[in-house]
């Protein structure tokens, strides 16, 4: 793929998810799990065993596997299995196919240490008729999961930032093509009418619809300074230190993460969206 069209494929990746059946994860097809899989603090088995934490409501074992994250523990579901139920839990869970993300296998090889320090791995997996947008992470030496963007996907409106709205509402723009919109809530630039969509106008009501939906729904999370990310790109780079008047959050679909730049205007200390890594890449 072209670096002209990495942008567009990033962004069509919402609309596919909305007329393409998820096929992320399989729970229903045993597959092989290796030695190493079920090593617990390998990759793949510290995944495991935080989605065991996670659907059998142990706040322990949720702490040992995931990285601290404000309401951590708003993921767990409420009641506890009973032995029965958990036994049949384990067998769910050690049969999701994690070969599909890319999940490092081994956490013995400095190359793949190296590859992944600090740099976060993002995946989703569908289970028990949920999709769950999760992150590993290695760092200080240990995998972990980094639960932010599943707390993201279930916050309720009135609990998201200013800036998380302002995200959802910039891509919902966007993608129905209301340029008028996506100027309100961006940087100005003149070049922003490249990002019209001549597509837009023949969406169906359903169509548009589903796409509000999917775009307001869209979990976004504030990256901490200095924490890493990939821009549009694919390089990675690290979010702004020192500079309260310039944030990075990332929306995620199943495949794809989606960075968008917020500056605070000097005018009223408004948020506004930098739309540049967007338009540069369409001229």
């Amino acid at each position: 793929m072209t670096k002209s069209n990495l942008i567009t494929s990033a962004l069509l990746a919402i609309i596919t998810l909305i007329t393409i059946p998820s096929c992320t994860t399989n729970t229903k097809t045993k597959t092989h799990i290796s030695n190493n899989d079920q090593d617990p603090l390998s990759p793949k088995g510290v995944t495991r065993r935080a989605l065991l934490a996670i659907f059998s409501n142990n706040k322990k074992l949720l702490q040992e596997t995931t990285w601290p994250a404000p309401n951590a523990t708003d993921v767990l579901v409420v009641n506890t299995p009973n032995q029965q139920q958990l036994k049949l839990l384990k067998q769910r869970i050690n049969n999701i196919n994690l070969a599909s993300h890319n999940i490092p296998t081994s956490m013995q090889s400095d190359q793949i240490l190296t590859k992944h320090q600090n740099k976060p791995l993002h995946f989703t997996i569908n289970f028990n008729r949920r999709q769950i947008p999760l992150a590993l992470l290695y760092k200080n030496k240990q995998w972990k999961i980094d639960l932010r963007w599943f707390i993201a996907s279930f916050t309720p409106e009135n609990k998201k930032t200013y800036p998380q709205l302002l995200c959802a509402r910039f891509l919902k723009a966007l993608l129905l093509s209301h340029i008028d919109r996506v100027k309100a809530f961006s940087i100005p630039n003149k070049y922003i009418n490249v990002l019209a969509s001549p597509k837009a106008k023949y969406y169906t009501p359903d169509k548009i619809n589903q796409i509000s939906n999917l775009a307001e729904s869209m979990p976004f999370v504030q990256l901490k300074p200095g924490e890493y990310y990939q821009n549009y790109e694919k390089n990675w780079v690290k979010a702004p230190i020192n500079n309260q008047n310039h944030i990075v959050l990332i929306g995620r679909t199943q495949t794809e993460t989606l960075p968008f730049q917020l500056y605070r205007t000097k005018y009223n200390k408004a948020w506004l969206i930098d739309p540049t890594p967007l338009i540069k890449n369409r001229k």
